[in-house]
């Protein structure tokens, strides 16, 4: 395979992790009542686009934290229970992208 495919699959890869990682975000935060058999409907509709991409090799730490931050979210037992441990999760992982973006200079020139 050439460079560029390598890199359509990879891009495209990402995508879907994220939709995914997004759609069970706002699932679990805006959703009252959730239960063991909803999460689980969500989590297989879900997992249809995740079985549809190859799954390539990500570089990336916050790639690669968001792809362990999914298989997470798949492997849940009790969403009653664990609900709390996946949104500490969903908040570290944002946190740690946040943190690069809002990096404040070290040093500045005064002239």
């Amino acid at each position: 395979m050439n460079k560029k495919s390598i890199q359509s699959k990879r891009n495209r890869y990402i995508s879907v992790l994220q939709r995914f990682y997004k759609s069970i975000e706002t699932y679990l935060i805006k959703s009252e009542n959730i239960t063991q058999e909803s999460y689980e409907k969500k989590i297989q509709n879900l997992s249809r686009l995740l079985e549809k991409t190859q799954k390539t090799e990500l570089y990336k730490s916050e790639y690669k934290l968001l792809e362990k931050l999914v298989e997470d979210m798949i492997n849940v037992k009790n969403i009653e229970e664990e609900k709390s441990k996946i949104l500490y999760s969903i908040n570290q992982y944002e946190k740690s992208v946040n943190f690069k973006k809002y990096k404040k200079p070290k040093y500045k020139n005064f002239d």
